[in-house]
Order: C-alpha cells, then sequence, then structure tokens
C-alpha cells in the first residue's frame, strides 16, 4: 500500500490496517529502524490507562445493576 507524507511528516494508516490491527485514535505506536525501512509497533497499555475516556457519557453504574440482576 502506498502513503503520501504530508510536509509536517505525518502518514495516514489505511483503514483497513487499524481494524486488523486494532488501531484507535489517539493510540500510542513506536517507529523502529530496520535495515532501511521503518516498523510501526502499537504499544501496549494498561487495561486501565487504555480505557481512559472511554466510557465517558455511559451509564456503568446502571448497566452494572443490570448485570448483576440478570446474574442473580
Amino acid at each position: 500500500m502506498i502513503c503520501r507524507m504530508t510536509e509536517r511528516g505525518q502518514i495516514v494508516i489505511p483503514a483497513a490496517f487499524r481494524k486488523k490491527l486494532g488501531l484507535w485514535a489517539g493510540q500510542r505506536v513506536e517507529i523502529v529502524e530496520a535495515e532501511g525501512a521503518l516498523l510501526l509497533r502499537p504499544l501496549q497499555e494498561s487495561p486501565l490507562a487504555a480505557a481512559r475516556g472511554r466510557l465517558r457519557g455511559a451509564k456503568l453504574i446502571e448497566t452494572l445493576l443490570e448485570d448483576r440482576k440478570r446474574d442473580g
């Protein structure tokens, strides 16, 4: 796949790759130079850090209570 780099050095990772690798906006990646090529490696974050901000607006308490009722 061929991409074009902007004047600021930015590139777009195609949606097919993002979906396949489970990448999301704001995720940190490591860039490694290996044998004249660049390798992008997604960084694993702690589960709590990864979830931060994702449940914003969600009715977490209500969801937990519903789960507890269902589990009996």
